[in-house]
């Protein structure tokens, strides 16, 4: 018989091969024959003719034909979901039909014999099935309602625990009230004292028997409260399940690659509700401040995955990068080193900030610091060096890049808020770099040359300009990084100072060394 049936499919002859099909011993082995084949429309005609209509219908739901799945769950009596299908489907094509873009729900041309559809489903059902229905269906109305009516809506909807009426009535009733005439709408100039007393004697103003109305932009306030807890509700529970999801990619040591990415959706979705007086979201922004310790780790090597250089070069990396420069410098106080050194290492790592927060940063910096000086130059604004050449341009920003180090250096490392190990080597580390361009090489580690061409990618300064002419070793400032490395070596009362700062000296001190000695071989 497979054979017999087999051969006329070859042949394209359906109407004789299903008389074969038809002549197997059991449903099941006509079932099998026709899905191996992939003739699915032959096995639904097949299972409508043997009343087998809740198979028939999910071989409907594989071919995509939502109609026709409708149709055989009402013959197969499962008028529950013959109906909410009938009213996906009208809600689907009131939205998205005929080229329409979405809301408002509009007509077509099949709508009403749809809804027909499945009132008619509805009322096999059961009542109260009926009757939730029944309050869709008039939600789905592409006509205009009257507030009170779309109230009388959203109550029965939230009886019913229908959540696409409900759902569809809030935005109704938002169309309702944007529909008003705001300049018929009275301010009030007058604050009261008490508010409750206040608004029940507003609310009787418009009393008439036992009828009372309500102002439309009470409605107005009502629904924005709604909306905005709504959004403040959702917005948490997707922060903490980000949440759940980085201290998960931690325990289990995934890459780093996934505990920022993680972070950095945490910072996009709470950067939305920063300025909401709930400190949740503040906890949130704080932890996504996480991404400055991976992307600037102790072990640079850690930061070189290719997975991780494309996410630094994004715009939201680098806006989650200037919040926490902000967060740094908005301290009342003087900056600290430890504070000017992690704005310095931001910059040099991800780009010069947007123009309005460089202007913040120039503020905040200590007038009497050559850090102040060296981020002017920097970020490539001072008038004497607009028509500067390159050249010029890198021996004034070595040489303010050096004393600012020496500045830091020669400073009471002892004080809290000095400078960090990892900080202060990082920014020894970029003026090896940049001293080492005047003979038109470069001697650095891999991590700074790769932070060295994002920089670059993300400037379009003067600063920022390559120099090709090859100069003379700037020998005074490769001294100076000489001798803090043997220094720091020898371990001097300096180091000691360091040391006793409240830092974990255990968990800087092996970066420490071997950064000192990467710069010996830098600097040899």
């Amino acid at each position: 018989m497979e054979n017999c049936a087999s051969y006329y499919y070859k042949l394209n002859d359906n109407i004789s091969a299903m008389k074969f099909v038809r002549a197997f011993h059991t449903m099941e082995s006509k079932r099998n024959f026709l899905m191996t084949l992939d003739r699915l429309e032959d096995l639904l005609l097949l299972e409508e003719e043997s009343a087998n209509f809740l198979e028939a219908a999910e071989i409907a739901k594989q071919l995509g034909d939502l109609l026709l799945e409708v149709d055989l769950l009402g013959k197969a009596e499962n008028f529950t979901n013959a109906s909410l299908l009938t009213l996906a489907y009208v809600l689907s094509f009131s939205l998205w039909g005929c080229r329409s873009k979405g809301w408002p729900l509009k007509s077509f041309p099949q709508k009403m014999n749809l809804i027909t559809k499945a009132m008619s489903f509805a009322e096999k059902k059961s009542r109260s099935f009926s009757e939730s229905v029944s309050t869709t269906v008039k939600v789905l109305s592409h006509e205009h309602s009257k507030l009170f009516e779309l109230m009388q809506y959203f109550s029965a909807s939230k009886t019913h625990e229908n959540l696409m009426a409900e759902i569809l009535c809030v935005r109704k009733i938002l169309d309702a009230h944007f529909r008003v005439n705001w300049a018929k709408c009275k301010w009030e100039i007058e604050v009261p004292t008490d508010l409750r007393k206040y608004s029940e004697e507003r609310i009787l103003r418009n009393q008439h028997r036992n009828v009372v109305s309500v102002d439309t932009h009470h409605y107005v306030s009502a629904s924005r409260n709604y909306w905005l807890r709504e959004l403040l509700f959702v917005g948490i529970k997707v922060l903490r399940v980000l949440e759940a999801l980085n201290n998960s990619s931690m325990e289990k040591s995934l890459s780093k690659y996934c505990q920022i990415s993680s972070l950095t959706c945490i910072f996009d979705i709470a950067k939305v509700f920063i300025d909401s007086p709930t400190r949740k979201f503040q906890n949130f922004v704080e932890l996504s401040f996480k991404y400055f310790d991976i992307v600037f780790p102790l072990d640079s090597r850690m930061s070189l995955s290719e997975n991780i250089v494309s996410l630094r070069k994004i715009e939201l990396s680098r806006n989650l990068l200037e919040e926490v420069i902000k967060r740094n410098i908005s301290t009342k106080n003087e900056l600290t080193y430890a504070q000017i050194g992690r704005v310095v290492m931001i910059w040099l790592g991800s780009g010069r900030p947007k123009s309005d927060l460089y202007k913040t940063i120039v503020g905040k910096f200590p007038k009497t610091s050559s850090w102040k000086e060296f981020i002017v130059i920097l970020g490539g604004i001072k008038e004497s060096d607009s028509s500067a050449s390159p050249l010029s341009n890198l021996v004034g920003l070595i040489q303010k890049f050096h004393q600012s180090l020496e500045e830091t250096y020669y400073a009471d490392w002892s004080v809290k808020g000095y400078m960090l190990p990892n900080c202060f080597l990082y920014l020894m580390e970029r003026l090896v770099l940049l001293a080492s361009q005047y003979s038109g090489s470069y001697f650095t580690t891999r991590s700074s040359f790769v932070e060295w061409l994002i920089y670059h990618e993300s400037c379009d300064s003067s600063s920022a300009s390559l120099v090709t002419d090859k100069q003379p070793y700037p020998r005074k400032d490769f001294d100076f990084l000489v001798s803090v490395v043997r220094k720091l070596l020898s371990g001097g009362c300096n180091t000691e100072k360091w040391r006793s700062c409240n830092i974990n000296f255990k968990y800087y001190y092996p970066v420490l060394v071997s950064n000192c000695l990467l710069f010996c071989a830098c600097c040899v």
